[in-house]
């Protein structure tokens, strides 16, 4: 009952019992599984006979079958029975329904004998072409597989992620914080050895240091803040040799005469004398930088000593 063709006429659109697609849908099924020809079947166990337009099947079954929901079905086959199309009978010895369709040769047509081998030839061809039209849908399949397949098997680039505690590099040590000259400061023995390189003589030292310590005791805000105090005396070394040597005299040759200091220089050394000496004052009274009464004490001082230069100038 597989093989073969059947015929839906037009005209079945303009029927009011196929009106809803359901119904077409039921209608369709009944045909295809209708028999034909006069056969024999098993069922369920059991042999039945059926006549042309006949078919064995439960409402249950054929809900399952069609997908129409149960009740629909029966309402649908009870509206087929009313109009004449189709005449349900109990089974005979089967747990089902014999449906048999009315004026069966009307809606298909008698005309398997003659056209047996042209149907037998386009059912092989059907055959040939559901089967050809299967593998090459199996070939689409198995490639878009293969594609998705191969695409999976991507790695996708993954975001970098947060280095381990130990994978961390360690952080480089923090600058060193400028601060001002600490008050008495000396030239340690290496920075003394340093200086001697550069040319300066004991007493070239002990003068330079104090020209050291004075100039930064009066340099104001940032400018008076170094990094490495190391460093800043050994570029005073490299300048204060260079400018000794200037004014000492070769082996051989007079010595030439000491140039005039500048008054604005010798002035500036002398408020850094006098503002160093003040900080120390400070200090010695037990204030530090952070004491509101440490630069009242050092103005103070300095208030004192720019009093005393106007007398002694004036």
């Amino acid at each position: 009952m597989s093989e073969g063709w059947i015929r839906l006429h037009r005209a079945s659109l303009d029927c009011p019992e196929l009106s809803d697609p359901m119904a077409l849908a039921i209608w369709a099924t009944i045909l295809l599984r209708a028999a034909h020809r006069p056969t024999r079947i098993g069922w369920r166990g059991t042999r039945q006979e059926l006549d042309r337009g006949q078919l064995l099947i439960s409402v249950r079954e054929f809900s399952e079958r069609t997908g129409v929901p149960y009740q629909k079905t029966r309402t649908v086959l009870k509206k087929f029975t009313d109009s004449g199309m189709l005449k349900i009978n109990a089974a005979t010895n089967a747990a089902g329904s014999l449906l048999t369709v009315c004026n069966y040769s009307r809606f298909q047509a008698d005309d398997d004998a003659p056209n047996a081998a042209s149907n037998a030839a386009l059912t092989q061809e059907q055959r040939s072409s559901n089967a050809q039209n299967k593998n090459e849908r199996i070939k689409e399949e198995e490639s878009k597989k293969d594609l998705f397949q191969t695409e999976s098997e991507i790695e996708p680039l993954s975001a970098p992620t947060a280095p381990t505690p130990g994978q961390c590099q360690a952080k480089s040590p923090s600058e060193p914080k400028a601060t001002r000259l600490p008050a008495g400061w000396a030239p340690s023995h290496e920075l003394i050895a340093y200086a001697r390189g550069k040319g300066l003589t004991p007493a070239d030292i002990d003068e330079e240091a104090e020209a050291f310590r004075n100039y930064w005791a009066a340099a104001p805000g940032a400018q008076g803040r170094k990094a490495d105090w190391p460093a800043t005396w050994r570029n005073w070394c490299i300048r204060a040799g260079r400018r000794l040597s200037a004014t000492r005299p070769q082996s051989g040759s007079h010595p030439r005469a000491s140039p005039p200091i500048d008054p604005r220089l010798a002035a500036r050394l002398a408020e850094a004398k006098a503002r160093n000496a003040a900080r120390a004052s400070a200090e010695a009274a037990g204030l530090t930088e952070q004491d509101e009464e440490y630069d009242r004490h050092v103005s103070a001082l300095m208030m004192e000593w720019y009093n005393n230069e106007q007398r002694r100038s004036a």
